[in-house]
């Protein structure tokens, strides 16, 4: 099969997480992290920018589902990049205030990283772009004014680390079927105007061959794309011989990856 690619602009507009308490998971993303709670429907809590409709989280609630607590799980990490550096360090600042104990802070020499886990052990990597270098917690600090109580609208997910089974099997999906480019072991995938970035790490453990129904964690990746992308999509996984979801009007598929993500496209 040959490499499919996308015609025209790609959007990303969700990344879902089913979880076990979603009033623990929404207060944490809402309160910490930052994120707007847009509404409710059932089990699904809807998380995103205050000033927006984006639908950048959802926290889906499972309590059947199995944690595999302590055990490695299809999500690594999940990068999420915040627009400024003083609204990394009121970040940091609600994070420090509540005395989070889940929380690691590394410099680099043009960025600052939060490496943090949420209440059911899904890591983040908040992070930002420096223009100075910073070293310290209290230089951080510093920067903090509370002029940013939430995520500004320049915040977004850019990047999923997975832990996969069958690494060769997941990368030659990611880059035959879903229009994702191999650049230095990152699969990357243009969208409307940044990156969205997949890294891999195999392993060997029973909860990644898990259902994303039975587990807690990383369940679904959503995009829009036009008409006419949705289409070619559609005929590439035909060719393919691939299992997958297409609704009757042809404007919503889904489709599984071999590591168990669900990859959701609709058209803009």
């Amino acid at each position: 099969m040959a490499g499919f690619t996308f015609k025209d602009t790609v959007s990303l507009t969700t990344v879902a997480i089913r979880v076990k308490d979603r009033d623990k998971m929404i207060a944490f993303y809402k309160d910490l992290v930052g994120f707007h709670l847009q509404g409710e429907e059932n089990a699904l809590a809807i998380m995103g920018i205050a000033k927006t409709k984006r639908e950048d989280l959802w926290l889906e609630e499972s309590p059947r589902a199995n944690d595999y607590a302590g055990e490695t799980k299809r999500l690594k990490q999940l990068s999420l990049h915040i627009g400024h550096l003083l609204e990394l360090a009121d970040l940091f600042e609600r994070f420090t205030n509540a005395k989070y104990p889940k929380m690691k802070v590394n410099f680099l020499e043009k960025s600052v990283h939060l490496y943090i886990d949420d209440p059911e052990e899904n890591r983040l990597d908040i992070y930002t772009e420096i223009e100075e270098p910073l070293t310290t917690v209290e230089q951080l600090r510093e920067k903090s004014s509370g002029k940013y109580p939430s995520l500004s609208e320049q915040t977004s997910f850019d990047h999923i680390a997975l832990h996969v089974s069958d690494k060769k099997e997941e990368e030659k999906f990611l880059s035959t079927a879903l229009g994702f480019q191999t650049k230095t072991d990152v699969y990357t995938l243009t969208l409307d105007n940044r990156f969205l970035g997949i890294s891999l790490q195999e392993k060997a453990e029973k909860a990644l061959l898990v259902s994303a129904d039975d587990i807690t964690g990383l369940e679904v990746v959503k995009l829009k794309i036009t008409s006419d992308d949705l289409r070619a999509l559609e005929e590439s996984l035909n060719r393919a011989e691939k299992t997958f979801y297409i609704d009757s009007k042809k404007t919503i598929l889904a489709v599984n990856d071999p590591a168990g993500v669900q990859w959701w496209y609709s058209i803009k």
